[in-house]
């Protein structure tokens, strides 16, 4: 099968904080970018993306994927903030407790979606890192 690029899983845009390193996000804006779940949560980013778009288009590319390969494997490339957010739209928990799941540059992370079952969905790898 050839891979197919959706538009609705690519990065969040970070606004004003675009273009800056995270030490300098502390410096200009006053907040610790580690906090940007947080701070994305309450829609505090000036000029990014609101929580709510970023959440309806990974949501619909969830549904896409999910609706087009039920009971099928697939990979899905993207960065971690995007695995964040399908994680907590998967799990049905708020995006600010994403925070506590690491996600790494290049990590792997597999997640079961079997409707039928009582626990729907279970993560069965998270962050992995295969050795160098």
């Amino acid at each position: 099968m050839d891979p197919s690029y959706l538009e609705g899983l690519r990065e969040v845009d970070f606004g004003d904080w675009t273009g800056h390193r995270w030490d300098q996000v502390q410096s200009i804006f006053g907040v610790s970018a580690f906090d940007w779940l947080e701070i994305i949560g309450n829609d505090g980013i000036p000029g990014g993306e609101p929580v709510t778009e970023i959440q309806s288009r990974v949501g619909r590319c969830a549904s896409v994927i999910l609706s087009a390969h039920a009971h099928q494997s697939v990979a899905i490339f993207c960065h971690g903030g995007i695995i964040r957010v399908m994680l907590a739209l998967l799990l049905g928990m708020p995006l600010m407790q994403m925070a506590h799941f690491n996600i790494e540059y290049g990590s792997i992370s597999v997640v079961e979606v079997q409707p039928e079952k009582k626990h729907a969905i279970e993560i069965e790898l998270l962050n992995f890192q295969p050795p160098l």
